[in-house]
Parts: structure tokens; C-alpha cells; sequence
């Protein structure tokens, strides 16, 4: 929040208290953040189908790799090879996720925007209308706070802990009880609690219920609900079988994988990859235990073939099928977890890419990425090698966007604010006066003693 709105909050604050208002302020349905619109959560990296978009610490996006359909973000349908940003975004993102196709950001004020393909509506818009600039979500029940692009649908966690989906449904992946797709956003039905965290997988979806239970939805063709069964669901079903709390849930394109609060990691679906790490090629309809894998693990990730986790050493670990390797220089199969080569440095973000041909990445404590596999350009890496180009160190989950640009003084508010009429600017320096107003007249009351009017006592701001 930059100083100027701590000062006008706590001007409204004060305006609201004269006049018998009383201001709510918005909860946040996540456990790790209470806010206005703004969250600060969920993961700042992604990799698609042969692309790779990260968030710069000033809240810009920058992509890199495949874009026959705009999934750069740039305005143009053009491959590149270095770091392009997106244009048109309508503030800081906070947090992003892509998918083979198309990418989703969560923008500070909790709004969502998209770009990419929209074949199936999953850019909130007509399918077909693909497209290579973001297109801002309508429809959403409230702001939201975390974001995650599938298969041809997108979901979304909303400040009340409630979930909303659009896009493609055909196996009930949007969870609304019905199998029609939908290109505004519509309300997951009986999820049985509270949600924490969203993830949209090929053509499931799962979510992370509060207090530790998970609840998937959609395609279950190979067991990736967890439920025990095989038979699809448009509405969420319980995953059996979790041993503890389960802390983060991510979906991949036909199994999902969970971290449990004791540092393990169970997954559950389609195996043939061996991207269960359970040393089989068995297929699994509920949780089975990741073997070999160092502990305690801090996140993991599913993708399309393979999975990957970072270890609390900031080592990252990955199982499974990837075409170039597993990111240790000799592995492209491993049905338990092999280590990555990293460069130098800790993770703190693993992903891996929207299909099997594209590659991993991994965000490192620094800011700097290390990327392995291919980038649509021909060139081919079996071990990470550090992505160059970007605009600055790449943004850390949890924190805030600082913008470049240092903020004009207090007294300058005429650049900061767009007071044409056409954009509200006679009604907003009609407020700034009240607000003003209001406050020389408090001082003015107290000072003559006619109306002594008590000390604000504000709770302190978000940072």
C-alpha cells in the first residue's frame, strides 16, 4: 500500500466515524492473508506449453517462448526466445498461473486477467477469440485471491473461501453440478468447507478445504479424484486415504499430488509416466506415498508426466517422464525422485511445463530463474541453466510488488490521480474536499473545546 492510500484510508476512517459509518473491512478466504483486494499468495512463475511467464518485483510479467496464440502476452503472435513483457495489464500482478495454452494473473487489486488461447472460453470470452493481450474476468463473485489455469478451464479462490470456474466442462471440471461449458464465471457446488487453494489440472480440479481435507472434481478416467472410484464427478468429491493435514494440493494433467504436514508427499491418478514416485506404473484411485523422496519436502508440483518438489535444503527433487531429463543431466524416466543440477543457490518455486516437449523451471532465492528441457527455439538443456534477459530479480511468493517508479510527494496527488470527468475525477476531488473539509473541521472543534471528539484509535495497516 503506498502512502498516499494509508493517508486517504485513514481520512475516510475518520469521515466514516463523523457520520456514524462504520467500515468493514474485507476478509480474506486464504489463511495466509486479510485484505482489501489484495493478496499477496500463490506462485510467481509458471511454465505452458513451451512457454514460461514470470512476475518481475515491480508487478510486471514477462514470457518467453511459444506464441502462435498470443500466450506472451506482448500484442503479437511472434516466438522469442528472451523475456518479452505483457502489456495491458491493469496493475500489479501479484500471482499467475498458466496452462498448455493460456495464462491467468492475479492483479493486487483482486481482479483476474488472462491471455493465450480461448478455444473453449477459458479467457472468461467467446471461444475462438484468442487472445495476445489480457482480457480482465467480469463475473467473479467477489476479489479473488488466488488464480489457476487447466486444461481449457480456469478457477479461481474468492475472498469468502468459496471457488468459481469458466471455460471448458464437458467432464464437469467447472463443479457446478452440470457438463455445459461456461465463459463467466460460475459457483463450485457443495464444496463441504471453507477453501484455502485452488488447482485446475487437464480436466479435474481440486481444492484444499480448511482444516486439511481436499475435495477434486471433473474427470476421474485414471483415479485422479482420489476418491477411491472411477466414475467422473461434477461436483467435489472427498480424496480418501490422507495420512495427516494436508498443507498444498496440485493437480497435473491426469494425477494430482498432495504435501502433507509431516514433510511427505502422496499423489494419486494416472501412472503410467511413474509420475506417482511410488516405483510402479500402476494407476492409483487414492493417495500413495511418494518413495525415496528426502524430507521434508516444502511444495510440490504435478505436471503433465513428471512431478517435482523442493526439499527444505532448497534442493528440488523430481519422478516420472520428461523428454530432455528430470533436470539432473542424465534422467528423462525415473519412477522415484531423482535431484536437479542447480546452478547455484536455494529454490523457492518449482513448475513444470503445460506438456511433455516444453521444460521445467525453478524460481531461486535470489530472484533469478534456472530453466532445463526445451525452449520452442531449438535449443535444449538437460540440466538448468539460468534464464537471462528479464527485467529484474523475479518477485517471491508472499510478498509485494514494489513498483519502480518511486511514489510522488503527499502533496502531488494531480499525478497520481486521473481527474478528467470521463473517469470519475470530479467525484473523487469532490471527496478529497469533503474529506479535507471534514478533517479542519475536527481540528477546529477540538481546538475551541464546543465538541471535544475522541481519538481515533486505527488498527495497523497492511503492509
Amino acid at each position: 500500500m503506498t502512502t498516499v492510500s494509508r493517508y486517504l484510508l485513514i481520512l475516510m476512517a475518520a469521515l466514516a466515524l463523523i457520520c456514524g459509518v462504520t467500515l468493514h473491512p474485507q476478509m480474506s478466504g486464504t489463511a495466509e492473508a486479510q485484505t482489501a483486494g489484495v493478496v499477496l499468495a500463490g506462485p510467481t512463475i509458471a511454465t505452458g506449453g513451451s512457454y514460461t511467464c514470470a512476475i518481475i518485483t515491480d508487478g510486471t510479467v514477462q514470457c518467453w517462448g511459444y506464441n502462435r496464440f498470443g500466450q506472451l502476452g506482448n500484442g503479437t503472435t511472434v516466438d522469442s526466445a528472451t523475456p518479452m513483457t505483457v502489456t495491458r495489464l491493469s496493475g500489479p500482478a501479484t500471482a499467475l498461473s498458466t496452462s498448455g495454452g493460456h495464462t491467468c494473473v492475479l492483479i493486487e487489486d483482486g481482479s483476474v486477467e488472462c491471455w493465450g488461447i480461448n478455444s473453449h472460453g477459458e479467457l472468461g470470452a467467446r471461444p475462438g477469440n484468442h487472445s495476445s493481450t489480457p482480457v480482465t474476468i467480469t463475473g467473479l463473485s467477489g476479489p479473488a485471491t488466488a488464480v489457476s489455469a487447466g486444461g481449457g478451464h480456469t478457477c479461481v479462490l474468492i475472498n469468502d473461501g468459496s471457488v468459481q470456474c469458466w471455460g471448458r466442462n464437458d467432464e464437469g471440471q467447472l463443479g457446478d453440478g452440470t457438463t455445459r461449458d461456461s465463459t463467466k464465471p460460475v459457483t463450485v457446488r457443495g464444496l463441504g468447507g471453507t477453501a484455502v487453494a485452488v488447482t485446475a489440472g487437464g480436466k479435474h480440479t481440486c481444492a484444499l478445504i480448511d482444516g486439511g481435507d481436499i475435495r477434486c472434481w471433473g474427470s476421474n478416467y485414471n483415479g485422479q479424484l482420489g476418491n477411491g472410484r472411477a466414475d467422473d464427478s461434477t461436483q467435489p468429491v472427498k480424496v480418501r486415504g490422507i495420512p495427516g493435514t494436508a498443507v498444498t494440493v496440485s493437480a497435473g494433467f491426469g494425477h494430482t499430488c498432495a504435501l502433507i504436514n509431516d514433510g511427505s508427499v502422496r499423489c494419486w491418478g494416472h501412472n503410467y509416466y511413474a509420475e506417482l514416485g511410488d516405483g510402479t506404473k500402476n494407476d492409483s484411485n487414492t493417495p500413495v506415498a511418494v518413495r525415496n523422496l528426502r524430507r521434508p519436502a516444502t511444495s510440490v508440483v504435478a505436471g503433465p508426466t513428471e512431478t517435482c518438489a523442493i526439499i527444505g535444503d532448497g534442493s528440488v527433487q523430481c519422478w516420472g517422464l520428461h523428454l530432455y531429463s528430470l533436470g539432473n543431466g542424465t534422467d528423462h524416466f525415473s519412477p522415484s525422485p531423482v535431484t536437479a543440477t542447480l546452478v547455484n543457490g536455494t529454490a523457492t518455486v518449482v513448475t513444470t511445463s503445460g506438456e511433455t516437449e516444453g521444460g521445467s523451471c525453478v524460481l531461486m532465492d535470489s530472484g533469478e530463474v534456472q530453466c532445463w528441457g526445451a525452449n520452442h527455439n531449438g535449443a535444449q538443456s538437460t540440466v538448468p541453466v539460468t534464464i537471462t534477459g528479464l527485467a529484474g530479480p523475479v518477485l517471491q511468493p508472499g510478498t509485494a510488488p514494489s513498483p519502480s517508479e518511486s511514489s510522488p510527494p503527499l502533496a502531488d496527488l494531480s499525478s497520481m490521480l486521473d481527474t478528467s470527468p470521463s473517469r470519475g475525477g470530479t467525484g473523487l476531488i469532490a471527496i478529497l474536499t469533503i474529506l479535507g473539509a471534514s478533517a479542519a473541521l475536527v481540528g477546529y472543534l477540538n481546538s475551541t473545546g464546543l465538541f471535544r471528539i475522541p481519538a481515533i484509535q486505527l488498527p495497523p495497516l497492511p503492509r
